[in-house]
């Protein structure tokens, strides 16, 4: 079965910026669209990435989060959290994790 649409929520944090390059999001977009999926390309501001994605999701009555998930440090996570801890522990949805 092929999603009727999908939406690629970006978060540009400052130091995944310097990952991502100055465009985040547009790279698997461009990807996907080459291969005919509808595609839309959310950036979202704000520094709650995992409860913006999740109100995304809501939002748009998404079926299925897919993401990646980045490793952090021990420390850094435990204070500042991660965006997918937060999914883990408050998504309603299936999530679709790759690292």
């Amino acid at each position: 079965m092929q999603a009727k649409e999908v939406h690629v929520v970006v978060v540009p944090e400052a130091k995944v910026n310097r990952l991502l390059g100055a465009d985040p999001g547009a790279d698997i977009s461009r990807h996907l669209a080459r291969y005919g999926v509808a595609v839309t390309l959310d950036n979202l501001k704000g520094t709650d990435a995992g409860g913006l994605i999740l109100a995304k999701a809501a939002e748009i009555d998404a079926d299925l989060i897919v993401m990646g998930a980045l490793g952090q440090s021990k420390i850094t996570e435990f204070v500042f959290g991660s965006a997918t801890g937060k999914l883990l522990r408050d998504a309603t949805l299936p999530i679709l994790l790759s690292r």
